[in-house]
């Protein structure tokens, strides 16, 4: 593999792809089951990823590597996306030829989806090891210890790996995985930055934040003390606090606000060094310093009875409204909390440890959050009755959600989205304090708690409201048109008059092969890159290009696959009927196009 700054779309691909060798060596017989029962039942790869079609016969040496290889590209997915790197299942086999028969080796020729501006050692690290295992330790039938060890072992030498060396998140990994299922392709610039769709129809995404964003709005949600001084001043219902620097003003802060009160750090988000429901001096000085430990600004709240609920919204629809739960097991009016606390944690021994929430705590906080509720670890709570483990939900501890996307009232949506549209934020997650999300907030003394700038987006408990996300941002399936000259003889005049007819129609394209490009008015485009992709590439990366004629040789056309994903349209220009239609078979396997035509 080379190590390229962007790479093509080819045979079909929706992700942008390598096109690679590797030859493996095939020992003992493919024992698909055992390897698909690894990866179903211990690494939680759902069934529908898996490779499909009969196991090869014993004695099918290119079928056993192909149905290895096909498996290593499911692991390798696995593995990737559990370090927040969003690459999702497209790997396949485009040939496998026999090395050496006899001894068991073979070449196989493949398409591995991969990252832009990564490390192309990386990805093809990542598909040594899971070649390894699928070879190794995964053709033979998983027993519970084994699986332990193993997943055990990856995480501390592969996932965590990647994810100290990557600048992603599961935040991306929830973002493209959205934009991978609506069919939108994205590319990654560097550093995390992503770009949705292409041209003018694109997108700019840093994890959830879009380029429609203001920057005086982030830094206003960064500032709780000033965000809601604006909100109150915009009439929206704030929250009500005094900033305090020593222990002295947050008792004097409490006693003027009245008991009980929240202490907060005033810049951090995540429920970060935030304690609630504070009805003594002794606790909140020790409150005051646990606050201390994130921030030197420090804030007094009033406390507002009720749940906290994200309303998320972007381009100016709610996405989904969950009420956040803190870290608890739910009744089942049979069993323990005890008994709940244990069976939870032994359902999150099972899974793989990037998959695992954090342990279900039965210390002296727990304790102290059940005896809140009346109970015990040995009480058995009510059916449907939430046995809080810890007073709020916070990224340190976890917690759990009900979806109310359906059931919030539509005055406490509509204020989520005139908060949103206050502080210029196109995509933003709305905190509201509130007893009950079914009501007006102007009824029940609801109030917005925070709202947060680069919110963290996530699908779990409310998958199809999740799936709204890329709808609401983008335009369309955020692709320009994107139109293909090729063939023999001058290119370049066949696109021209490509152009004339498309401008008639009212269409604005730009136009660009490997020495020319041109706008929309026929001035010239210089472009800083000497490669037809690179510079078609250039054009598709600018929000100001609506639609692109692709100008191209056949030998530049399957040199690196294309830089868009779609065609439009193609043109075969100049080529006797043999060759075009070999040039026509070609396309069709490699490219989606709409149309495919000569002239």
């Amino acid at each position: 593999m080379t190590s390229n700054q962007f790479h093509g779309h080819d045979f079909l691909s929706i992700q942008p792809s390598l096109r690679a060798q590797q030859k493996i060596r095939i020992d003992t017989p493919v024992d698909t089951a055992a390897i698909d029962a690894w990866l179903h039942d211990c690494f939680g790869v759902e069934e529908a990823v898996l490779p499909a079609g009969a196991p090869p016969a014993r004695g099918d040496g290119a079928g056993q590597a192909r149905a290895a290889m096909e498996r290593a590209f499911v692991l390798y997915s696995e593995l990737l996306l559990a370090a927040g790197i969003p690459v999702f299942p497209e790997g396949r086999v485009l040939g496998v030829e026999a090395e050496d028969a006899q001894a068991g080796l073979y070449a196989i020729h493949f398409l591995l989806p991969a990252l832009d501006n990564m490390p192309v050692s990386l990805f093809a690290g990542v598909l040594k090891e899971a070649l390894r295992l699928v070879l190794g330790p995964l053709n033979t039938p998983p027993t519970q210890e084994a699986a332990r060890t193993l997943l055990d072992e990856l995480d501390r030498t592969v996932v965590r790996t990647l994810k100290d060396n990557s600048p992603l998140s599961g935040i991306n990994v929830a973002v493209c995985g959205e934009a991978f299922r609506h069919r939108v392709p994205f590319r990654h610039l560097g550093r995390g930055m992503m770009r949705l769709g292409t041209g003018a129809r694109s997108q700019l995404l840093y994890r959830s934040a879009v380029e429609g964003d203001s920057s005086i709005g982030s830094l206003i949600c960064g500032q709780k003390q000033i965000s809601a001084s604006i909100l109150a001043d915009a009439g929206f219902p704030a929250a009500e606090h005094i900033a305090v620097t020593t222990a002295q003003e947050a008792v004097e802060a409490a006693r003027k606000l009245g008991w009980p009160v929240v202490v907060k750090p005033e810049d951090r988000e995540r429920s970060e060094g935030v304690t609630t429901n504070i009805r003594t001096e002794p606790a909140l000085l020790f409150a005051f310093e646990q606050a201390r430990k994130h921030s030197e600004n420090v804030l007094v709240e009033r406390h507002v009875l009720g749940f906290v609920h994200r309303i998320m919204v972007a381009g100016g629809q709610a996405i989904y409204a969950v009420k956040r739960l803190p870290k608890g097991v739910e009744g089942d009016g049979r069993r323990t909390v005890q008994e709940l606390v244990d069976e939870a944690n032994g359902q999150q021994s099972r899974r793989p440890p990037w998959k695992r929430l954090t342990p279900f705590p039965l210390d002296d906080l727990a304790r102290a959050c059940l005896s809140e509720l009346g109970l015990t670890p040995q009480s058995v709570p009510d059916r449907g009755q939430w046995a809080a483990l810890r007073p709020i939900a916070s990224t340190a501890d976890g917690g759990d959600v009900v979806n109310l996307t359906e059931e919030a009232h539509p005055d406490n949506i509509r204020l989520a989205l005139d908060v949103a549209r206050l502080l210029g934020l196109n995509a933003a997650g709305v905190d509201m304090m509130s007893t009950d999300l079914t009501r007006p907030w102007h009824e029940n003394g609801a109030i917005v708690n925070e709202v947060n700038y680069n919110p963290a987006f996530t699908t779990s408990k409310r998958e199809a409201h999740a799936a709204r996300l890329i709808p609401a941002l983008m335009e369309s399936d955020g692709r320009i048109p994107v139109h293909m000259v090729t063939g023999a003889g001058n290119l370049l005049d066949t696109a021209q008059e490509l152009k004339k007819r498309l401008k008639k129609k009212g269409r604005k394209c730009h136009l660009v092969s490997s020495r020319w490009a041109e706008d929309a008015q026929g001035r010239p485009v210089p472009l800083a890159k000497a490669s037809l992709f690179d510079r078609s590439l250039a054009l598709l990366l600018r929000p100001t290009v609506h639609e692109l004629i692709v100008v191209a040789t056949p030998e530049e056309v399957f040199a690196k696959g294309l830089a868009a994903d779609r065609l439009e349209s193609v043109w075969i220009a100049g080529a006797d009927s043999a060759r075009a239609e070999r040039l026509t078979a070609e396309i069709r396997v490699r490219f989606p196009t709409q149309t495919l035509r000569r002239v």
